[in-house]
Parts: C-alpha cells; sequence; structure tokens
C-alpha cells in the first residue's frame, strides 16, 4: 500500500497515518492542492481521515470518492444542525469513515471542531484504531500565541499511541506554535519568501543549500523531509476538480458596477392587495426638443419598458407596442408621435405624409375611416398597462428576489429615442413595479389574470 503523490514518489502510509506532519508553502505554492493529492490516495487506499476545511475547497473530493461532507452549504450531506457531532467522532473512530469537516460557512468553527475531536480522541483512546486528523490554516487553531484548540495540543503529543496522526497546514510557520511544530517528524515544505518563515522551518534543514531552494520553489514543487523521505518532488495532476485556484484578472466593468450600486427603485403596494411578486421595468428619462410656430420647445418625458413593450409613457403623445418598433423607420415613428394632432405634421408633404400613414395602416398602427372626401386616421395602439404614477418607496421594507428578475435592455429604445429629433437619454434606471396573478374562471375554463398592485385592476402584460 502506497499513497502515489507524485510521479516518482510514494509515502508510506504507516509513515504519515498515525504520525504528525507539516506540511508548509506560501499562498500560491501549490499546499492546498497538495493537501487534495493526499486526500485522494488516502481515500484510494480507504484510509480514514478528517479534512478541516476552512475555505470549503474540498467537496470536490466527492467527485471521485465516498466521502462524507458535513457543512452549511445547500449540498454538503448534513448540516451542523442536524449531526450530533460527540456521535460523530465515535463513529468516525470506530468505522474509520472519511470525512470533510467544513466549517467555512460557520461562526463556532472552533467549538464545532473542539467537541468533535475530544469526542474522536476519546473513542480512539479505546479503539486505536488509525486515523489522520488534516488542520488546514493550523495557525488559526494552534497559534503561538491566542486561543487555540486544547485538544490539538493533545493529539500532537499522544495521539500516536492511541491511532491519530496529525497533519498541520500552514502559510505561516513562524506564527504557529513552536512545540506542535517542532513534534513533526515529518515535513512537506515548499516556496517561502518572508524571512522570519523560512528561519522558522531551518530546523528540519540538514543542507543549508536545499534551504536557499524555497524562495526559487514553483508551484507544487516541495521538499519531502523527515522520516518519510528527503528530497524534492513535485506533486501529481489531481483526479477530481482543484476548488482552491485563484481566481484570474479580469477588466472592471464601471457602468454595471454603478448599477447594481444603485439602490433599486420598488413601487408602494397597495396594502388591500396580498400576495404580489415584482417585475422589473426599465425607465427611460429623455429630452428632446421639438418644432413649433413659437419656435423650438423643450421636451421631457418617461418611458416605462416590461419584456420589450412600452407599458407607459408619460408626458408624450401617443404610444405603441415595442415588439413592433423594428418594423418602423424614423418618419414613421414620428407621425406615430403626432397624429393625435395630424395638423402639426407640416415636416412632410402631403404625398408623403398619405405613404407613411398607409405603411403604419398596413403594419397595424393605425386604422383609417372615409368621411366624405376626407380621410381620417386612429392609432390602433393602447396603453399595455394602467399604471398609475409610480412611487419610489426603500427596498429594505420590500421582500423580493432581484436575481430573479433581471432583464435584458431593449434594443431599439436608442432608434425611437433618435426618431424624437434632437433627444437624448437623461437617464435609465430599473424600478420594480408590483403585480399579482391569480386564476379567476370565466365561463366553462380557468384563465390567469394579472392585478395591477397598485390600483387592484385587472392588466395585460
Amino acid at each position: 500500500m502506497e499513497l502515489n503523490i507524485s510521479n516518482n514518489f510514494s509515502l508510506d502510509p504507516n509513515k504519515i497515518v498515525t504520525s504528525r506532519t507539516a506540511i508548509i508553502g506560501q499562498s500560491g505554492s501549490g499546499k492546498s492542492y497538495a493537501i487534495a493529492v493526499i486526500c485522494e490516495e488516502l481515500l484510494k487506499n480507504k484510509i480514514g481521515f478528517c479534512i478541516v476545511d476552512t475555505e470549503g475547497e474540498y467537496f470536490s473530493l466527492k467527485e471521485k470518492f465516498n466521502i462524507l461532507w458535513i457543512g452549511e452549504d445547500e449540498k454538503s450531506d448534513y448540516k451542523f444542525e442536524d449531526v450530533d457531532l460527540k456521535d460523530l467522532g465515535i463513529k468516525a473512530a470506530k468505522y474509520k469513515i472519511p470525512i470533510i469537516f467544513d466549517i467555512s460557512e460557520v461562526n463556532d468553527g472552533k467549538e464545532k471542531l473542539s467537541e468533535f475531536l475530544n469526542s474522536l480522541y476519546e473513542e480512539e483512546t479505546k479503539l486505536k484504531n488509525s486515523y489522520l486528523v488534516i488542520l488546514e490554516e493550523a495557525d488559526k487553531f494552534i497559534p503561538q500565541r491566542g486561543e487555540r484548540i486544547e485538544i490539538v495540543d493533545e493529539i500532537a503529543r499522544r495521539g500516536r499511541k492511541r491511532g491519530i496522526g496529525l497533519m498541520i497546514s500552514t502559510q505561516r510557520p513562524s506564527i504557529i506554535d513552536k512545540d506542535i511544530l517542532s513534534q513533526c517528524n515529518n515535513q512537506i515544505i515548499g516556496r517561502l519568501n518572508i524571512e522570519n518563515d523560512i528561519k522558522a522551518v531551518s530546523i528540519f534543514f540538514d543542507d543549508k543549500e536545499k534551504l536557499k531552494e524555497l524562495t526559487e520553489l514553483k508551484p507544487g514543487e516541495f521538499f519531502i523531509l523527515g522520516e518519510i523521505g528527503n528530497e524534492k518532488i513535485k506533486f501529481r495532476k489531481r483526479i477530481t476538480t482543484h476548488k482552491a485556484t485563484t481566481p484570474k484578472v479580469t477588466s472592471w466593468n464601471f457602468d454595471e458596477f454603478k448599477r447594481e450600486v444603485k439602490k433599486p427603485t420598488v413601487t408602494a403596494v397597495n396594502p388591500k392587495i396580498k400576495d404580489v411578486k415584482f417585475i422589473p421595468i426599465y425607465r427611460y428619462k429623455i429630452k428632446w426638443i421639438r418644432k413649433s410656430l413659437f419656435g423650438d420647445e423643450i421636451k421631457e418625458g418617461i418611458i416605462y419598458i416590461y419584456e420589450n413593450k412600452i407599458v407607459k409613457l408619460k408626458s408624450l403623445r401617443t404610444v405603441f407596442n415595442g415588439k413592433l418598433i423594428e418594423d418602423l423607420n424614423e418618419d414613421e415613428i414620428k407621425v406615430l408621435f403626432d397624429l393625435k394632432d395630424i395638423k402639426k405634421i407640416n415636416y412632410f408633404s402631403k404625398e408623403k405624409l398619405r405613404k407613411i400613414l398607409k405603411s403604419l395602416e398596413k403594419k397595424g398602427f393605425v386604422s383609417s375611416n372615409k368621411i366624405g372626401r376626407r380621410i381620417e386616421y386612429y392609432p390602433m395602439i393602447k396603453l399595455n398597462m394602467g399604471f398609475k404614477d409610480f412611487i419610489d418607496r426603500d427596498i429594505k421594507t420590500i421582500q423580493m428576489n432581484l436575481k430573479e428578475n433581471k432583464i435584458e435592455e431593449p434594443k431599439w429604445v436608442e432608434k425611437l429615442i433618435k426618431a424624437l429629433s434632437k433627444s437624448t437619454i437623461v437617464s435609465k434606471d430599473i424600478i420594480y413595479y408590483p403585480i399579482k396573478v391569480e386564476e379567476k374562471k370565466v365561463f366553462w375554463k380557468k384563465v390567469l389574470v394579472t392585478i395591477d398592485g397598485t390600483t387592484g385592476k385587472k392588466i395585460s402584460l
């Protein structure tokens, strides 16, 4: 039985499972990766161990192996509230079950770990089965100064005779308990650059030339020292996914940041209407210049858009269906906006205006009625939603899930703005509007009806 941690080097499990081992290396040296490789080898050989996971990065061992994951993640086998830690320690010692003890998302991790290890130690005192405790970021639990977990000292001093091994891992050997560090008869040491840390591990090196090499080691390269060997190796590739990879550098997205940081606007709910949900609506504030008989006029308006449809126009002359905007050209949009007062459409010749109106009629935006020799045109598009004016409200008073309500920005809005002549978007944001969907019986069948959360009236989305 061997632990094949490298292509040209193996560990004797009898020298590692019930002994004391220190794995040391600065951030980026491959220390967590090396521990995961050792865990894979232990799992291959069905050797019992517990990895104390402080960063939530070892769950991927479950991809290939049977290992119990205790943690607060939804995918973990058990959450801490569902486990009797004293009983877990007894069962781990008795059946030598491999465990991921994931305390990355709990506030009282030290207390939970102490309870488990005390129970494990007490049971191992009776059974004397072989079991390895792997302690990630050991300086948090056995620092040179400060609060510590006393049972770790006991395991380090007397665990070997009881069958409990201890493997401690740290980036900073200079701040870990020196008594425990000195008791580690096996060392796996990767790259170090801090002088105090190099000095702290110097006791393990007989060859000072190797000590000088510490600053030049590449990720995954480690010196194997003590009872387990005396050479430099490179750990093999993992067979499970490595979850501790440092994120790659990416460029910023300042516009997205500003949208996320800005507190979303939430529309007030009618207290008489229960069980509402919130839908995201784009709000565009627009300013434009329109020519008139009295000179240029500065107009302002607001457009509200839901799922690519205009649901409300405030201070604008008319409304049309946003889904059809791609079918219109800029001239048709201008005419559509002024159709309620056709006399104002003096910027086109009568012949061109007639062609535009016929095109709008063909596309379903307007209808016509012949009165004598005169033809009158009427807009065919009504408001899609009967919203009242939007009222802002503190988001903290509303229960909602913003992430599920993300929508894509309509692509046609810029085309609309351009058609309004010398127009600009003053601002744009997303507001959240309340609706209620309920089932009603209409004749012989049931239909879903959407209710405006502010007015209580039926609306059409």
